[in-house]
C-alpha cells in the first residue's frame, strides 16, 4: 500500500512538473512564409495604390499559450503593386517608390518590426508595442495583434497605420517636393501583416 502511495505521489509530482514546464517554456512555432504576406496601401487626393512587400524572415514566440514576442523582416527590394494593370505602368511605379523619393531600397533593403512589449487585451488579441525601422530610422509603434483561425489554420494578424514622414519619406507631402497646389500624397499609409503559424 505504501509503495502504491509513493508511486502515485511521484507520478503526480512528475505530471505537475511537466505541466509547469509546458506553461513557462517559450514556444517558437515555424512561420510558413509562402502562405504569409505583408500588404501595403497608400492614398493621394486623387486615388490610391496597394500591393505586397516580401517577407525575408519572421518569428513569433508564445509562453503559456500567450503571445510574448517576435519580429518581421520585410524585403524592401521585393515590393509589388497590384492595382496597376499596365505592365509599363507597374515598372514605372515600382521604380519610383524604390528610388530616393520614397524608400531607397538599394541603400535600405530591409524594414523591420520587432516586438518589445506585449499586453493581453481581448480574447486572442494582444496590445503590442514594438520598434519599426524603415530607411534605418526606428520609431516606436503600438498595434493590436490578433491570433485567429481560418479553415483550421492559425494566423497572427496586425494592421499598422504609419506616418511615412517619421521615416524620412516626404515626397508628395502637401507643400513639399513632388506636390503642387491641388495634389499631394497623404502622410499615412497602412501595412497589414498576416503570418501563417504552423502547428
Amino acid at each position: 500500500m505504501k509503495k502504491i502511495v509513493i508511486v502515485s505521489l511521484v507520478v503526480v509530482a512528475l505530471a505537475g512538473t511537466w505541466l509547469l514546464y509546458n506553461h513557462f517554456r517559450v514556444v517558437e512555432p515555424p512561420i510558413n512564409k509562402e502562405q504569409s504576406d505583408v500588404a501595403w496601401s497608400g492614398k493621394s487626393v486623387s486615388g490610391g495604390h496597394y500591393g505586397k512587400v516580401g517577407i525575408k524572415d519572421a518569428k513569433i514566440f508564445f509562453q503559456g499559450g500567450k503571445l510574448t514576442g517576435g519580429y518581421v523582416t520585410m524585403d524592401m527590394q521585393n515590393i509589388t503593386v497590384e492595382d496597376i494593370t499596365d505592365p509599363q505602368g507597374k515598372i514605372d511605379f515600382i521604380g519610383h517608390i524604390a528610388n530616393e523619393d520614397f524608400f531607397e531600397v538599394n541603400l535600405y533593403p530591409e524594414a523591420k518590426f520587432i516586438i518589445t512589449d506585449v499586453k493581453p487585451d481581448k480574447e486572442n488579441e494582444f496590445l503590442v508595442t514594438g520598434d519599426l525601422t524603415i530607411k534605418n530610422i526606428t520609431q516606436p509603434t503600438t498595434v493590436t495583434v490578433k491570433i485567429s483561425e481560418r479553415n483550421q489554420q492559425q494566423f497572427a494578424e496586425a494592421t499598422l497605420n504609419i506616418d511615412r514622414t517619421l521615416f524620412g519619406v516626404e515626397y508628395g507631402v502637401k507643400g513639399k517636393k513632388g506636390s503642387d497646389k491641388d495634389w499631394f500624397i497623404y502622410n499615412d499609409f497602412t501595412i497589414k501583416v498576416n503570418l501563417k503559424i504552423e502547428q
